[in-house]
């Protein structure tokens, strides 16, 4: 999936796509395993959102990436250890 992909997914309004989003972005933040990424503990499903999507919308070079890869630097960048 690449990060234009991901951006579709996550703006569609449909509960079921909100799911995958919300999993996607959780399941790529929990990948990490906090490697280089020192999120407080309880982050949000929405404050992920909050912070990946608005870049990935701001950002068209991000857009042709892979997304997890997209999630890991973003990530990095807004909780950086």
């Amino acid at each position: 999936m690449s990060g234009a992909d991901l951006l579709k997914v996550c703006t569609i309004a449909d509960s079921e796509w909100i799911g995958f989003c919300n999993g996607y972005l959780q399941a790529a933040f929990d990948a990490t395993g906090g490697k280089g990424i020192c999120a407080p503990k309880g982050v949000t499903r929405n404050q992920l959102f909050d912070i990946i999507i608005p870049k990935l919308k701001n950002s068209p070079d991000l857009l042709e990436l892979n997304a997890t890869s997209v999630i890991d630097a973003v990530l990095r960048q807004a909780f950086p250890c």
